[in-house]
């Protein structure tokens, strides 16, 4: 045959369709690719785990992960910074707590609180995926016919270069492919006679978006589902949609978050509701009880854990659903094995480590939601520190590896059981200089000293006895002696700049603040607008301020709370302050505004009768830290008006809450929010100043 009529490219042969979708191939390669995405499977198994679908891309990725390096070769992990400093608490009898220069060094001395806030110019980055397929919202449009199959190899290739901190083995966890969302909307097609009117199955791109900002933003301040390994097609709908409800809330789509909450809540109920009728009827017909596998049990938790964090900030209409739902969760998480010990050997491998960890993170975020449902409303814990068996979560940078020789390489924390980190605290007799521990494992031993300080307030017919105060007051010294030892900073590479010790340590900072609050005043301020969730009734709070060194304590704290957000910008924390902020910040903050009022109002009548000689030098410097902070604000001319003492002071007081309200003006979160911000804007409207 002459040469100009040979045909082109290979010879044609019949590929058969997949026999999975029928989908026809020109290649047969690429139709064992394709249905390799139907099976998961991936022959090609490199020794560190990791398994591929193709040959080559194992070699590629030996070449990238495993090469030959000499120790002087070898590429050192730099550490992030750990800026020093202190909060200052107890030195010289509160008489030389600040330094002469106080308000010439950035608001206030410098400490570690502070310290991760110093230098925000933008809130944290969120770096978008690496090239991916078009349902992940990939800048290049899927192409056609042969090339489509080669594009996908290319993408899964790409899967094999360095990538931001996060990224999973194959894929992002929050990639939802076509196959498992069609099984996705499926499953909830199964529930939809239980379903609220109005509750529409997302979009593909809505699901993926919202699992994203969950797992980019909302996952950092309560991280207990392990993202490494995480795979949307092996969850249950429940799961996926409360991940993405609270995903949602944060990119403040607020009627599509309410609207995936509701589907997931009803889901769940459901299924729980089929499962014990299921198992009624075993028990009658006397056969064996349907069995739970394990990791259903985990994910059912998970899925409780995810609902009470929506609903427990969300509109005062859900907010019930939360303590239901935290009650039934204490219950569940008791019978699976909260008060056993889970501490592990030294030879475990790392999928058995993710497993307990996992575990282990999970049941503590119970605890969490438990310990924050007291702190804010006052009542009673749910899960007691005693009930509690388990060790303490591991570094953030173990949490955070995406390989089993990435997280081989990362430093471990010693097992440390929750009950000896907390009796440590209360314990004068062991040193804390040399036990570095997890930034999570400290937020977890506060909440645990705080939930200590509120059953004895609560168990004491008056108000707390001078030695009780002592002692917690030992206790949070210690506990801050712990928290600045922490070496997050130096075990995890990948923390956002703006978090030198992760976000577990602001919020630790700001929980500090409150306990020290709390122990002076006695009492949750303002769990009345906190629970009722109306804003008149701020006017209604209960007044028992007396001078003291304790109190001056506590007043350095409130006033230390305020200089932050002064100190970044009243305007940038309006707009930004959703990336550092959590609902314990906005506690403290209520708690702090309040507090600071109460405490200027009452010297302004001490010092009404005799002026500022009425006032101990530590009480002058106090008004002095109160009055810097002023100045760095919009309402700076207050402070020029021309009064008497009392008065100057009064009129303080009110500004401290203008400033506050201002803040919470701004762009919030969560629906309590804009009830503290009302609440104190009702405050500073009633007062005369």
């Amino acid at each position: 045959m002459p040469r100009d009529h040979m045909p082109r490219g290979r010879p044609k042969g019949v590929v058969k369709p997949c026999r999975h979708c029928n989908k026809q191939f020109k290649r047969q390669e690429h139709l064992v690719r394709h249905e390799r995405t139907h099976t998961n499977e991936r022959p090609f198994v490199c020794e560190c785990g990791q398994s591929f679908t193709r040959q080559d891309l194992r070699a590629r990725h030996m070449n990238l992960s495993h090469p030959s390096q000499s120790p002087a070769t070898a590429v050192e992990v730099t550490q992030a910074s750990n800026p020093s400093g202190d909060i200052d608490t107890d030195a010289s009898a509160m008489g030389l707590i600040w330094d002469p220069n106080f308000m010439a060094q950035d608001m206030l001395p410098a400490s570690l609180f502070d310290a991760d806030f110093f230098g925000v110019e933008e809130p944290p980055s969120l770096d978008p995926p690496q090239k991916s397929s078009f349902a992940q919202f990939s800048s290049q449009l899927p192409t056609l016919d042969d090339e489509e199959e080669d594009s996908q190899s290319s993408a899964e290739e790409d899967t094999m270069m360095p990538k931001p901190r996060g990224t999973p083995r194959t894929g992002e966890p929050w990639a939802i492919s076509d196959s498992c969302y069609e099984s996705f909307r499926l499953e909830i097609q199964d529930f939809s006679a239980i379903l609220p009117s109005g509750c529409f199955v997302p979009a593909q791109n809505a699901m993926i978006r919202c699992l994203e900002k969950y797992m980019r933003c909302a996952q950092e301040f309560l991280p207990f589902i392990h993202c490494a390994t995480f795979q949307a097609e092996h969850k249950p709908a429940e799961i996926l949609i409360a991940m993405s409800a609270l995903g949602s809330r944060y990119l403040f789509e607020q009627s599509q978050s309410y609207q995936l909450y509701f589907m997931a809540k009803s889901i769940l109920f459901e299924k729980i509701r089929r499962e014990e009728f299921q198992l009624t009827s075993d028990l009658l017909s006397g056969q064996d009880k349907s069995a739970f596998k394990k990791g259903d049990e985990l994910e059912r938790l998970q899925t409780l854990v995810l609902l009470i964090e929506f609903a427990s900030w969300a509109d005062k209409g859900i907010t019930r659903d939360a303590f239901l739902m935290a009650s039934q969760l204490a219950v569940l998480i008791k019978e699976r094995g909260l008060s056993d010990p889970d501490n592990l050997t030294q030879d475990v491998n790392w999928l058995s480590w993710v497993a307990v960890e996992e575990r282990r993170r999970t049941l503590f975020a119970a605890y969490v939601h438990s310990s924050l449902h007291t702190i804010a409303f006052d009542s009673s814990p749910l899960i007691l520190n005693h009930e509690i068996g388990l060790y303490l979560p591991s570094y953030a940078a173990q949490w955070r590896s995406t390989t089993a020789l990435q997280w081989g390489k990362m430093d471990s924390q010693p097992e440390l059981a929750f009950q000896t980190g907390l009796r440590r605290l209360f314990s004068t007799n062991e040193s804390l200089a040399n036990s570095s521990i997890s930034s999570f494992a400290n937020y977890l031993l506060i909440l645990g000293l705080m939930q200590e300080m509120h059953n004895e307030c609560h168990t004491s017919i008056t108000a707390l006895h001078s030695e009780s105060i002592k002692i917690f007051e030992t206790a949070l010294r210690r506990w801050q002696t712990w928290w600045e030892g922490t070496q997050e900073s130096r075990h995890d590479s990948n923390l956002d700049p703006l978090y030198a010790k992760g976000p577990f340590a602001l919020t630790g900072a700001a929980l500090l603040r409150l306990a020290y609050i709390r122990l002076s005043s006695g009492h949750n301020l303002c769990k009345q607008l906190l629970f009722s969730r109306n804003p008149q009734s701020i006017l209604q709070r209960r007044k028992s301020l007396h001078r003291s060194q304790q109190v001056n304590r506590a007043i350095i704290h409130a006033a230390h709370s305020l200089s932050v957000p002064v100190r970044l910008g009243i305007t940038f924390m309006t707009t930004t302050k959703t990336s550092i902020w959590t609902l314990e910040h906005s506690v403290c903050s209520l708690e702090s505004a309040i507090f600071l009022k109460d405490w200027l109002d009452m010297l302004s009548i001490d010092v009404q009768p005799s002026g500022p000689d009425a006032l101990q030098k530590v009480e002058r410097r106090l008004l002095g830290i109160i009055t810097d902070i002023i100045k760095g604000t919009s309402l700076a001319d207050t402070l020029e008006i021309f009064e008497d003492y009392a008065s100057h002071i009064r009129r303080m007081g009110c500004t401290v809450i203008k400033i506050w309200a201002a803040i919470f003006q701004g762009i919030n979160v969560l629906d309590i929010e804009n009830t503290i911000g009302a609440g104190l804007q009702i405050l500073a409207n009633t007062n005369p100043y």
